[in-house]
């Protein structure tokens, strides 16, 4: 995006025999500038390679994010992003984040263009599909939905949604199939009392008492 145009042949970089660090100097650039640097390997091939930086502020996001400190893991993905726009992590820790803060439109345009860049990703597909569930447009949630599960059969967040889709449609006996799985993917109390429910709307009457009893067991205080 520079009014510059790099050329590895005649911006050539200089090692610093003290340090074993290669530096340039190019005059006239501004602070900030987006750069990818070239590596010339035996063989005579030419690896491009981008900013460390950007490596760099990905890797804090991601540790920011499992300290669950969401502004500092957003603020550092987003500049992950500037410097390195093609890769398609900082997209999905984005929108990962704006998940969380109830953001569905914002997710939708994040992951969308993570997708562009990595199409084949199943959580991405899952959460995608997911957010236009909360933005309650279904048609367009079932085909990311079902390819997050052609090709990641264990994610529960897709089939989560699909219960929830299943539920709206009215068509019990899907959704509680899928709340089904999703309880044995991921045996939270969240997900049984979800499990329980479709268990009843599909007149599944049997599981539904099952699941019930299971809750009681969790939670003796309250019998």
């Amino acid at each position: 995006n520079s009014k510059f145009d790099f050329d590895g042949r005649i911006h050539q970089m200089i090692k610093n025999d003290e340090s074993g660090v290669f530096e340039l100097f190019i005059p006239d650039i501004s602070y900030g500038i987006k750069y990818q640097f070239e590596i010339l390997i035996k063989g005579a091939e030419l690896l491009r390679k981008n900013d460390p930086f950007a490596n760099a502020y990905k890797n804090l996001s991601i540790i920011y994010m499992k300290e669950r400190d969401l502004n500092n893991a957003y603020d550092y993905a987003v500049k992950a992003n500037e410097l390195n726009p093609q890769d398609y992590q900082p997209y999905y820790i984005m929108s990962s984040i704006l998940v969380a803060q109830n953001c569905p439109e914002k997710v939708i345009e994040l992951l969308k263009k993570g997708l562009e860049l990595k199409p084949d990703h199943p959580n991405m597909l899952a959460n995608l599909g997911s957010a236009y569930c909360e933005i309650r447009e279904y048609n367009k949630a079932l085909p990311y939905l079902e390819k997050a599960i052609e090709l990641g059969p264990d994610n529960a967040i897709a089939y989560n949604s699909l219960s929830l889709i299943y539920t709206a449609k009215q068509d019990f006996h899907k959704a509680f199939e899928m709340a089904k799985k999703v309880y044995e993917l991921e045996p939270s109390e969240g997900f049984l009392i979800s499990y329980a429910v479709c268990a009843m709307q599909a007149d599944e009457y049997e599981e539904a008492v099952a699941c019930y009893k299971t809750l009681a067991v969790m939670h003796p205080e309250k019998q």
